[in-house]
């Protein structure tokens, strides 16, 4: 696979990289300030980032920041074509622990160390399936993923996401969130962890398309 386009930034936990892959190396890539256009050999990919709106984080608890990453993948043609993306920690230091942390319509993972604790997550199939028949999601898709198809994969340091083979003109959409806070105890369950970066990934695109609104007072796709 071909890395097209990598972003790196730093977290209390060390740095998270975000790569999009291809089969084939081809692409042009256009880059605005707080979005990103990839022409590849067969897909325009829109990357918008945006830090999610304080309306729609936990009240209870304080989180160090939550930053969202929506796709928006538009099929241009009939050529094949093998997108893959993800969003991980590039070097897992020794101690920081990790396990998937699921839940309703969402795929997540989280670590954390002593001090940091930090999730990554995304919308699972559950809901492309709901989804399936909107603009975003192709209505041949629906019964795929009710029978299991796979679009996001957990991994030991990050999530996986593999695009499904489109149409021509077919359009898909996805998003990562990555929230982190320091690492401390539940004020509601003080034998449990505080669960507010779990809390904080738990966006459906309409949150996150108006927290970009409300960032750069221009509509998304």
């Amino acid at each position: 696979m071909h890395c097209l386009y990598k972003e790196i930034f730093e977290s209390g936990l060390g740095a998270l990289e975000l790569r999009v892959n291809s089969n084939s190396a081809f692409v042009v890539v256009e880059t605005g300030a707080f979005s990103t256009v990839l022409l590849t050999v067969g897909h325009r990919v829109t990357i918008l980032r945006t830090p999610v709106s304080e309306a729609h984080l936990p009240t209870s608890r304080s989180i160090s920041y939550a930053k969202a990453w929506l796709f928006y993948i538009q099929k241009r043609n009939s050529v094949p074509e093998q997108l893959t993306f993800s969003m991980r920690i590039a070097e897992l230091g020794s101690n920081v622990e990790t396990s998937p942390n699921t839940g309703e319509w969402l795929t997540a993972i989280e670590f954390a160390n002593d001090f940091h604790q930090l999730h990554i997550g995304t919308e699972d199939e559950d809901s492309y399936a709901w989804e399936a028949g909107s603009a975003w999601i192709p209505k041949r898709l629906g019964k795929a993923l009710k029978e299991g198809l796979i679009i996001t994969t957990i991994e030991e340091d990050g999530l996986t996401t593999q695009i499904p083979e489109l149409m021509a003109t077919e359009q898909f959409y996805f998003h990562y969130i990555v929230a982190e806070s320091p690492r401390r105890k539940s004020l509601d369950y003080p034998n449990e962890w505080d669960i507010a970066t779990w809390e904080a990934v738990r966006q459906q695109r309409k949150v996150l398309e108006e927290s970009w609104r409300q960032q750069t007072k221009e509509p998304p796709l």
